[in-house]
């Protein structure tokens, strides 16, 4: 009779060799199974001699070479402290042609997923890498083209460089290029705000804005936001009156507003267009 347990061995006898599987003993911490099989099998074991003592395999892509005899030996010492050998023997046989199938599609389908998982990740990387390099190539071009403001409210203003000739539609695809629009002014504070950035920065004569009119309406609305213009602080003497002077201007005297044609050619002057962007876009 075995007086204490010391280890438990799963062996499997094939038709030409036998095989070990697992082991546990009492020496290892609970749990600790030592897995010499080199097969697809996950084991779980634990030894307690005050207890239940238990070795378990457990094959997540079973294979038909797994089956055969296979047998659980306990090694212990017996009350006179000589050695005791048990064993218990089972047999074990596999038919089941549709769960093979299942189970090979299945390891299948975790392989290429994990390939799939790897590439996403690396995709995920260069992903990152190239958004970063095309944000700082970005900032180079930005520096390039424009000057920007400090914030106000939650806006930056970009500023354009010194231009011959000022066309309203490509300014506006410029400011969305960089997340904004022609700047459409709100506010007395904003006017403010754009004199001084534009009296610190500002090398030219005009400056286009986003505020513009239809025909010969003369009805001022903000172009990008389709509502009406609520500061319209006028240079002396305008708008004028005429059915091609539909674009808002800036000029430098003081920075207070005209209009004139939204494209022109500036012969004796310079000019610029003005971006409102929101902060989270700088």
């Amino acid at each position: 009779m075995m007086e204490s347990l010391i280890s438990l061995i799963i062996v499997r006898q094939g038709s030409d060799h036998t095989k070990e599987l697992a082991s546990i003993n009492a020496f290892s911490p609970d749990s600790q199974v030592v897995d010499s099989s080199n097969e697809s099998v996950a084991a779980f074991g634990k030894i307690d001699n005050f207890g239940e003592s238990f070795i378990r395999l457990v094959w997540e892509f079973p294979e038909d070479y797994l089956g055969g005899v296979y047998i659980c030996e306990a090694h212990g010492v017996g009350h006179t402290g000589h050695p005791v050998y048990l064993n218990s023997s089972t047999s074990v046989i596999l038919s089941y042609t549709e769960m093979k199938l299942f189970a090979r599609h299945l390891r299948n389908l975790t392989l290429e997923a994990e390939v799939f998982k790897t590439a996403l990740v690396n995709y995920e990387k260069k992903e990152e890498e190239f958004r970063i390099t095309l944000k700082s190539r970005l900032e180079i071009i930005k520096k390039s083209l424009f000057t920007i403001s400090t914030p106000f409210e939650g806006r930056r203003y970009y500023l354009s460089y010194n231009l011959k000739i000022l066309q309203v539609e490509s300014a506006e695809a410029m400011c969305a290029l960089f997340g904004g629009y022609l700047v459409e002014i709100d506010t007395a504070d904003e006017h403010v705000f754009i004199t001084q950035f534009l009296t610190a920065n500002a090398t030219f004569d005009r400056v286009l804005t986003g505020i513009m009119s239809e025909g010969t309406s003369h009805v001022w609305m903000n172009r990008h936001s389709n509502t009406t213009a609520q500061h319209l602080h006028w240079f002396n003497g305008y708008p004028k009156l005429g059915d091609k002077a539909n674009c808002v201007y800036l000029w430098h005297s003081d920075w207070e507003m005209y209009n004139a044609m939204c494209d022109m050619a500036m012969n004796d002057f310079l000019g610029a267009y003005l971006c409102e962007v929101l902060d989270d876009q700088v």
